[in-house]
């Protein structure tokens, strides 16, 4: 049997949400050093491991959580800046922001 929609939308939130906690954690881990000159081998992967998480989050918000959710609305979910605005219009997120996120 195939799963609905609303049951895949609340997989993905429910990715997204570990997705983020990971990220966070990574965040507070990088926070904690001062120095971004000499860092260690040890502090160095720390900061791999945020921006990895970073574009990992980002990915899930945009391709699977607002795509999920444009699926459940009957939306195309068309390009980033589609899903983006639709989710804007939605009042789900703001589009910079969103568009902000797959810049960096």
């Amino acid at each position: 049997m195939d799963k609905s929609s609303v049951e895949i939308l609340k997989e993905n939130m429910d990715s997204l949400n570990l997705s983020l906690a990971r990220l966070m954690y990574s965040y507070e881990a990088c926070n904690k050093i001062r120095s971004a000159q000499g860092l260690s081998e040890d502090e160095f992967m720390l900061f791999e491991a945020m921006t990895a998480r970073y574009a990992r989050t980002t990915d899930m918000l945009v391709n699977k959580a607002l795509r999920s959710l444009a699926l459940i609305e009957y939306i195309d979910g068309g390009t980033v800046i589609d899903a983006a605005n639709n989710a804007e219009k939605r009042g789900v997120a703001n589009a910079q922001e969103i568009k902000k996120t797959k810049r960096s």
